[in-house]
């Protein structure tokens, strides 16, 4: 049986490498650009406050809130770039896990853009609109119910509801592959086993379940999520793309991992 050409592993080697950049990249500008957004315009709360109140919210600081959305619209792009890098990374790219991974995690990224976008063409529109004092009553009614309507559907329907969905089918598929492939440890698969439960449960809160017990919830799982990425990446990058047999999980990597994670959580846990 012949070993991997070199083609193969300038192809995985590139694959490992544009997978690890591009979570570290997701990573970082989610937690920062939500990190902003919670300090600024008192997200997430803000986003079931009264249309009136959240437009004058968001007009007061567009400055600043647009532009991180803007930004936060883009990490729907490197939701999909991680799937499609991820893809290319499996020796055994056939396998129907894989490809519905594949599936999810690109639908992921498209929906995470489709609730992201609104903030930074129709928002400010709608608040520059609601702001001027020159509007009649009337109008200022319909502003709100087309703020209002547009918040439930593209921001609770489309960008949280339905994306937390395919986040959570991307997650179970890849932690999946995970155990039945050598490029991870199983270990890190079960991790993601476990966490992949959390995006379903957070796409209760739009159904209207689960209310009060998801906020703790979500302060909880979304920086393990974010941590055990990380991990990913890390793994990735230490990956020899001649075998594409991936490193055992240590004690240094749950070491630096945990605190980590005490990192990102304390201050939402605090919050």
């Amino acid at each position: 049986m012949t070993g991997p050409t070199p083609d193969d592993r300038a192809h995985y080697g590139a694959a490992y490498r544009g997978a690890a950049t591009t979570i570290l990249v997701h990573v970082l500008v989610l937690y920062a650009a939500f990190t902003v957004l919670a300090v600024v315009f008192g997200f997430p709360d803000v986003l079931r406050r009264s249309a009136a109140e959240r437009l004058d919210l968001f007009q007061r600081a567009a400055s600043v809130v647009r532009p991180v959305y803007w930004v936060l619209a883009l990490t729907g792009f490197t939701q999909i770039g991680m799937a499609v890098f991820l893809f290319q990374s499996w020796r055994d790219r056939g396998r129907t896990l894989a490809l519905f991974g594949l599936v999810f995690g690109v639908v992921t990224g498209v929906l995470q853009t489709l609730g992201f976008i609104r903030w930074v063409i129709l928002i400010p529109y709608l608040a520059r609109a609601m702001s001027d004092p020159r509007v009649a009553a009337e109008t200022r009614e319909a502003i709100t119910l087309v703020e209002g309507s547009f918040n439930r559907y593209a921001g609770m329907a489309v960008g949280e509801h339905a994306a937390n969905l395919c986040l959570g089918l991307w997650t179970l598929s890849l932690a999946l592959m995970m155990r039945r492939t050598p490029l991870f440890d199983r270990r890190l698969g079960t991790v993601g086993l476990v966490l992949s439960p959390a995006a379903f449960a957070v796409a209760l809160e739009q159904l209207e379940l689960g209310a009060g017990w998801l906020d703790r919830l979500v302060n909880v799982a979304f920086p393990a999520w974010l941590v055990w990425l990380v991990v990913i990446a890390a793994s990735l990058l230490r990956t020899d793309p001649a075998h594409g047999h991936g490193p055992r999980l240590t004690w240094r990597t749950a070491t630096w991992a945990g605190i980590l994670y005490a990192l990102l959580a304390v201050p939402m846990l605090a919050s």
